[in-house]
């Protein structure tokens, strides 16, 4: 591997990988190593993802449950509360530096330190506390997934091969989605105040509903969230 130029390289990798996975029916194990290898990653590029989730007819069938959770890791992102509360804190870590760096002699500060405290608009920006409506912590996943459709794989292939698995994939997204914008709104709620529930009856219990026009039309990929 060391030998090869770095193209040829992920591009041998890349179609020892489609092979792997190709044969998942006849080599399940091998196949679901390099799902569960893929889900280690850090960063996974779209085109890596593409070429798993266009053998999700294969996949479904055999690893269905390490399918969607290759989606879930890529989709759900930090939720805006968890996200909102690390800037602050990281916010409020940069600006005791630079206070302390501020109080140290001239003379004494590195050269990177010169530049931080020279370039003030860098920081400027650190102080805005508003958050958008579109952050609710669902990820793009490299535009695999946009526009919105449930031809989308593996979505469609999961409905077909594994339709338990593909339910529980979408309730966990849908559930993820409202509760990030119920954290957006909790987050706004000075300005736009404090959404309420829409409460139904179906004979077991009521069941609460929370959402507003843009919600319900989340999943026909207009008026939602750009990230959905």
């Amino acid at each position: 591997w060391k030998g090869l130029p770095k193209d040829s390289g992920e591009s041998l990798a890349g179609e020892l990988r489609k092979l792997i996975l190709r044969a998942a029916r006849a080599y399940p194990d091998p196949a679901g190593g390099v799902l569960d290898r893929l889900a280690t990653w850090e960063r996974r590029s779209g085109e890596v993802l593409k070429s798993v989730f266009g053998l999700s007819i294969v996949l479904s069938q055999v690893h269905p449950e390490k399918l969607a959770e290759l989606v879930r890791i890529e989709v759900l992102d930090e939720l805006p509360k968890d996200e909102f509360e690390r800037e602050r804190r990281e916010r409020d870590e940069t600006y005791a530096r630079l206070k302390a760096i501020r109080e140290k002699p001239e003379e004494e500060r590195t050269g990177i330190e010169k530049r931080m405290v020279s370039a003030p608009h860098y920081f400027s920006s650190m102080g805005d506390d508003r958050y958008d409506f579109d952050r609710i912590g669902i990820g793009r996943g490299h535009t695999l997934f946009y526009p919105p459709a449930a031809s989308h794989e593996p979505f469609d292939a999961l409905f077909e091969y594994a339709p338990d698995v593909a339910r529980g994939l979408v309730r966990d997204i849908a559930n993820h989605a409202i509760t990030g914008w119920l954290q957006v709104h909790e987050i706004n709620r000075r300005k736009y105040g404090t959404p309420l529930p829409i409460e139904i009856d179906f004979g077991d219990g009521k069941h609460s509903f929370w959402g507003d026009q843009r919600v319900y039309s989340w999943f026909v990929g207009q008026g939602g969230p750009l990230d959905l």
